[in-house]
This record gives C-alpha cells, structure tokens and sequence, in this order.
C-alpha cells in the first residue's frame, strides 16, 4: 500500500475517533455526569495504558524530546488543561457550538500570534 494511502486512513481514522469521542463524552455528559475534569484524567488514563502496550508490542517507539523536565512538564501542563476545558466547554455546549469554538481556537491563535508578537507561520501549517 502506499505511503499516501496510509497517511489518509491514518487521518480520517483520527477524525473518526475524535468525532466518537466528542459523542460519547456528550452523552455521557447528558446523562448526568457533570465532571469534565474527571473525564478527561480517565481519557489521559486510556491513553497512557494504550501507549504502553501499544510500545510493549514494538508498534510505538517513544520519541527523543530535547526538553528539559520543566519545558515537557509545561507542554503537559497546556495539554491537560486544554482538552480539559475542552470537556467544560462540551458538558455546558451543544455539538455544534463545541465544534465551531474549537475549529476557531487555531485561526484565532495564529492572529494573535501575528498582531501582539510579530510570529507569522507558514502556509504549510
């Protein structure tokens, strides 16, 4: 198969996956359980348990990172608290709204990086 066939089905796969994802926690939000924080520490759970096995069974090599502690530990720091206020945005928003504020986070991002710091990206982001 070829290297760019792959890559798509990695891709809509991941869409996919986070579509399901989005889902379910909205259902389970509605039915009743008002804990994002809570839900995303068993979602980070799943994934640690999922890594690791996925690297016990050699289909994941974890990546050198050349950072120190503090750096990776802000990076995990950005990350948690990210996709946890993701979930409160989804627990109080409907599908629809979560989606649109999400898909706006990126655009927004890169402006404010242009305007307030003078970064621009490349088209290729």
């Amino acid at each position: 198969m070829s290297e760019n066939k792959v890559t798509a089905g990695y891709a809509v796969g991941n869409v996919l996956s986070s579509v399901a994802i989005v889902l379910v926690n909205k259902k389970v939000f509605a039915a009743g359980f008002h804990f994002p924080f809570s839900l995303s520490f068993f979602h980070f759970c799943f994934t640690i348990v999922f890594y690791r096995l996925l690297l016990a069974c050699g289909l994941f090599e974890r990546p050198a990172m050349p950072m120190t502690e503090f750096q990776k530990f802000k990076v995990a720091a950005a990350g948690v608290a990210s996709i946890g206020f993701m979930n409160v945005s989804l627990s109080l928003n409907s599908v629809g709204f979560y989606q649109v504020t999400k898909l706006t986070i990126v655009p927004v991002t890169l402006v404010i990086n242009y305007v307030c710091y003078d970064v621009s990206t490349t088209t290729k982001v």
